[in-house]
């Protein structure tokens, strides 16, 4: 199959035509990866998601890369209980590769333009299936 790819226009200001306001980013990285043998203790998407999201804001969106992986599941559930905290309880989650299918190198790329068009504040969820490294960029909705 083919690789799926997008762009993303990043701005220092919002625009008259934009949808979305980047807020922060962030990364973790994990000592076990889902295909390596042993346990992990699921932080690095965690420790991302409490980089990318200020202080200040309150998550109401959540747009995960979980494709239907055991070890994302439990990767997710761990990040959903560390950040519930920060989160309305009204948190909508969503998760695209379920819907789609699993898009690949576009799946972060499409997960932002969904975060951008649900309102509020959203993270998005990134990960490669063979990579320690999760990724995680909080937007909020520009205001019309």
């Amino acid at each position: 199959p083919g690789e799926a790819a997008v762009a993303v226009l990043v701005r220092g200001a919002p625009g008259p035509q934009d949808h979305g306001h980047l807020l922060g980013v962030g990364t973790g990285q994990d000592t076990v990866g889902e295909f390596d043998d042993g346990d992990s203790d699921y932080t690095a998407l965690s420790d991302a998601c409490h980089a990318a999201l200020p202080a200040d804001h309150t998550l109401t969106s959540w747009v995960t890369d979980w494709n239907n992986s055991r070890y994302r599941a439990a990767e997710t559930s761990y990040a959903q209980l560390r950040m519930s905290k920060r989160m309305h309880p009204d948190t909508d989650v969503t998760h695209p590769a379920l819907m789609l299918g699993d898009t690949g190198a576009a799946g972060q790329g499409i997960g932002l333009a969904m975060a951008a068009y649900q309102g509020g504040v959203a993270i998005v969820t990134g990960s490669g299936p063979s990579a320690r490294v999760r990724s995680v960029v909080s937007v909020a909705r520009v205001a019309r």
